[in-house]
């Protein structure tokens, strides 16, 4: 009797704790959210110029593309109905084993400039490689990394020097919208913009890899073609480090006014947050075991809910679906910020997202550790965090 009786106390007590951490992550994460949506995305106020065109600089939009054949067409064809005037369009074929090569090279005759990819060297990492060659390939003054899933409005690219030039200086990163309506890879996405968003710091910016526009000066002659970051599991990030020491950075989260967009395979975002998960965490084991767990707890309050409904606990109950409601208001907040429409069908999918994520959190730790780590098709070793 004495020994049920602990058990219970145990569990009440364990609830008690996971209750007051899951409400006091819920109401950081809130408030985190609402000061970094407000501080990153444009007011529909906002009013672009339209410079002459001789005091324009030159864009270079680079793209690194493996294994894409499934995306390149309708990426090319949006970055060709882009009305920047000084736009250079090259993309990298970075040793596909499909068709990839051939659609670029159909859109020759368009102004796509091809150029294939180098033999990968052991101290690299393939993206990282691709985007070398690519800055070293390019003219403009300005260079656009962009991947293969980015999908740019007629104006997008214009706005995104505008308000490069106009806030003076070296780089800006933008985080795309969903736009793809109520698909599988849209209603099961991952986090990983969400993580972005809620760890901004000056010390550990928020950026974007899908798209970021960056003076070539600074590739060249600032990162030594991105040599710098050759073995950076995100090499944008290091750049915006180095720039925001001297407020020459800025991230912005795409809005109707920017009109940048993604659409990216449910399988696709899982390769790349097994890629991310790790290294985000410092490449520590404990780290990892500690978010994962933490994620699952996130989960308690739904199983609580129920729970306390079959049990006819209106006590737990009562404060299970405030808490509830309090993660489905967060959670909505964001989504309807990141797509542009049908977010509301993915609210409700929380519970699971959240145990994918912390999956994928252990799955990536679990990887790495065993040497198993894959992009693309290509082993990674050597990483280094963030």
């Amino acid at each position: 009797m004495k020994l049920r009786q602990a058990v219970v106390l145990f569990i009440d007590m364990a609830m008690l704790i996971i209750y007051v951490l899951v409400g006091i992550v819920t109401v950081v994460a809130g408030v985190k959210l609402h000061k970094m949506f407000r501080l990153f995305t444009l007011p529909q106020s906002w009013q672009f110029k339209e410079l002459p065109i001789d005091e324009l600089p030159s864009v270079s939009l680079c793209i690194p593309a493996r294994n894409e054949t499934h995306a390149m067409t309708e990426c090319l064809e949006r970055a060709l109905s882009s009305t920047y005037p000084k736009l250079e369009i090259i993309v990298l074929d970075d040793g596909s084993r499909d068709d990839t090569s051939m659609l670029i090279k159909s859109f020759a005759h368009a102004g796509v400039r091809f150029v294939e990819g180098k033999p990968l060297p052991q101290d690299w990492l393939g993206k990282n490689y691709a985007l070398h060659n690519l800055a070293r390939e390019a003219s403009g003054t300005f260079l656009l990394f962009a991947d293969v899933d980015t999908r740019f409005k007629p104006q997008s690219i214009s706005r995104i020097v505008d308000y490069t030039l106009r806030e003076k200086v070296d780089m800006t990163s933008i985080l795309p919208l969903r736009a793809d309506g109520h698909r599988l890879s849209v209603l099961f996405a991952t986090l990983r913009q969400f993580w972005s968003i809620v760890f901004h710091a000056s010390t550990h910016p928020a950026v974007a890899s899908n798209a970021w526009l960056v003076r070539r000066s600074v590739v060249i002659e600032k990162m030594n073609s991105l040599e710098e970051v050759r073995l950076a599991i995100r090499p944008e990030v290091l750049v915006a480090k180095h720039l925001s020491s001297t407020k020459s950075y800025r991230f912005l989260i795409s809005s109707v006014l920017l009109g940048v967009s993604y659409e990216k395979k449910w399988s696709s975002q899982v390769e790349t947050s097994l890629r991310l998960a790790f290294p985000l965490l410092g490449c520590s084991l404990l780290w990892s075991m500690l978010v994962a767990v933490g994620l699952a707890c996130m989960v308690v309050p739904f199983a609580g809910m129920l729970t306390a409904l079959l049990d006819q606990d209106m006590g737990l109950f009562g404060v299970s679906t405030l808490l509830v409601v309090a993660e489905l208001v967060v959670y909505g907040y964001y989504l309807s910020h990141i797509w542009q429409r049908g977010w509301t069908a993915g609210l409700f999918l929380l519970p699971i997202i959240l145990l994918q994520e912390a999956s994928l959190v252990v799955i990536s730790a679990y990887l790495y550790v065993r040497g198993r780590v894959t992009w693309k098709g290509r082993a990674i070793r050597n990483v280094t965090a963030r």
